[in-house]
Parts: structure tokens; sequence; C-alpha cells
């Protein structure tokens, strides 16, 4: 009897497990679709930038191993929070004008957000330093 429940739990968490690892591939897939990784194009230009030419092509071999990486563990998260069905709707959504759109304007408008973002730090930490001292 002990084994006939042992090998019952085993096989529902086997299959939590693989319907866990569907959802997360599906979170990749929609990542990769939504462009979410074009947020790290205008940093990565910044650091292209400051390598010699000849090193390049092994720097971006390396860093796309890393980005890789984190891409795995961003699709992880959203799995958490996403059900399969969810997943579904925005890879509709993504896949529509709009989306597409969205997709296409998103780095443009990360890399306009991301100056005035400084700016507004740099502002926020003049009025710190007020209160600081």
């Amino acid at each position: 009897m002990k084994k006939i429940i042992f090998t019952a739990l085993v096989l529902g968490f086997t299959q939590f497990a693989t319907a866990q690892q569907a959802t997360v591939a599906e979170a990749k897939e929609l990542i990769l679709l939504s462009g979410v990784n074009s947020q790290y194009d205008a940093v990565l230009q910044q650091v292209y930038s400051m390598v010699p030419e000849a090193k390049l092509p092994e720097l971006k071999k390396d860093l796309q191993v890393i980005l890789d990486k984190n891409t795995d563990k961003v699709a992880g998260i959203w799995a958490k929070y996403y059900t399969k069905a969810e997943l579904a709707e925005l890879k509709k959504f993504y896949n529509s004008p709009i989306g597409k759109k969205m997709i296409e304007n998103t780095p443009k408008i990360t890399t306009e957000a991301m100056a005035d973002q400084q700016e507004m730090g740099m502002e926020m930490q003049q009025v710190m330093m007020k209160y600081m001292q």
C-alpha cells in the first residue's frame, strides 16, 4: 500500500514538473517574441563602444551566454506569475498588429526613458543631498 501511494505521489509530481517546464518553455518563447531583451541593447552598445573592435566577437559571445542564462531565469519568473492560458493570450497580443508595433517601439522608448531617468536621478540626488547634511 505504501508503495502504491509513493508511486502515485512520484507520478503526480512528475506530471506537475512537466507541466511547469512546458510553461517555462512557453514563457521563454514569449520573452523572445516580445522583444523584452531589447532593453539591454542600448547598454550593450555602450559597452561595445569601449572595447577594441578585434575583441568584440569574443565579448559578444561571452555576454550572450550571460543573457541566455538570464532569459532562462526570467522565463521561470514569468511562469510563476502567468498560467499557460495567459501566456497564450500574451502571445496572441504580440503577434497582433499593435503587439508588433509595441515590439518595434519598445527599444526606442526604453532608450529615451533611460535618458530621462538618468536626469531624474541626478535631480533626486541633489534634493537628497540637501537633507543628508
